[in-house]
């Protein structure tokens, strides 16, 4: 697999991605359907990293449409859409026990796939993003651009940093999982 470096993937992109391919390559098919064992219904492995692909491929989605339009969004942030984006981007912390949007949610009955196949998936998707809001940057600049449904307008620097600390997250409750079941 080749884990290197898009060379429109900044800093921020390329750690998240370096961070959840180190941890999730060595994988089996059977590990990655691991759940956390006091919560049998919780998503396991595999569809934790597949709600992270549905979330690169619809903030892609969004910055495209953006795109589309060809200029930045007007619509200014709330007071509680400030407070999340304090929150999360500024303070890096992801509230935990927040329910996945149903657009965001993965298939419960996907083809089982090894570590190596998710890592791939992960790196193609994160460097696709990476490209889709180094574009956006060119083409918007850098400021306020496109909206998020929970935190309001944010930067491409915003929106990188949103999907750091969403993906750590998911990457502590993978960490958990595994340690759980001994690994």
């Amino acid at each position: 697999m080749s884990t290197s470096k898009s060379p429109e993937l900044d800093h921020t992109l390329d750690r998240l991605r370096s961070e959840f391919c180190a941890l999730v390559q060595g994988l089996t098919p059977e590990q990655t359907q691991w759940r956390p064992l006091r919560r049998p219904n919780a998503w396991c492995i595999q569809q934790i990293v597949e709600h992270l692909l549905l979330t690169y491929k619809g903030t892609s989605d969004i910055v495209k449409e953006r795109l589309a339009r060809g200029t930045p969004t007007r619509k200014p942030a709330t007071f509680k859409q400030k407070c999340m984006r304090f929150i999360v981007i500024s303070a890096g912390y992801f509230p935990s026990g927040q329910v996945a949007p149903s657009i965001v949610e993965p298939a419960s009955d996907t083809i089982r796939q090894g570590g190596q196949e998710l890592a791939l998936s992960i790196s193609e998707s994160i460097s696709a993003l990476g490209d889709v809001i180094a574009e956006s940057e060119r083409t918007l600049g850098r400021g306020r651009s496109v909206t998020h449904g929970v935190m309001g307008p944010m930067s491409m620097q915003q929106w990188r940093k949103f999907q750091l600390v969403h993906g750590r997250h998911h990457i502590r409750q993978i960490m958990a999982i595994c340690a759980e079941h001994g690994l």
